[in-house]
């Protein structure tokens, strides 16, 4: 898990509980430089908030590859394409968890997502909207040189 937050000690208490501290490391805060080549490592992205209204640490995820599954809310919606890039659930914890896990024990659809979240992140890209953005501009010139105003 990278990163911290308010749950990161409740999150360590329940691994130690399950007992899967041997499969799982708690990273703490990490410097956003050294993100993505943790994520990188990564089998796929969970993203559980329903408050995060951007999106953008997703189509983050995405741009190394990782499939993501993530509550249906605000800002995951805006990214995840169900079933193409990864995969979207009610606020529900058993489904959640059962996206997760069936993600998990289905390498070739894994893969396959990983491919689909690449593209994605590919629109959200700086390069992509400063291209985006430039065209408007154009579009904007464009029509302003045929309708003074």
């Amino acid at each position: 898990m990278v990163g911290g937050g308010p749950m990161e000690e409740e999150c360590r208490q329940l691994a130690q509980q399950l007992p899967i501290t041997d499969r799982i490391r708690f990273t703490g805060y990490v410097p956003h430089e050294q993100v993505f080549s943790l994520a990188a490592d990564a089998d796929l992205f969970v993203f559980a908030s329903q408050t995060e209204t951007q999106g953008l640490v997703i189509a983050e995820a995405m741009s190394v590859g990782l499939p993501c599954v993530a509550v249906e809310a605000t800002g995951a919606i805006e990214v995840i394409r169900d079933g193409e890039n990864g995969l979207l659930t009610k606020p529900d914890d058993q489904e959640f968890a059962q996206a997760v896990m069936g993600l998990l024990r289905d390498p070739a659809r894994r893969a396959a997502m990983s491919q689909h979240a690449r593209e994605t992140a590919h629109i959200f890209s700086a390069e992509h909207s400063a291209h985006k953005l430039s065209a408007l501009y154009q579009e904007l010139i464009a029509v302003g040189a045929r309708h003074p105003w």
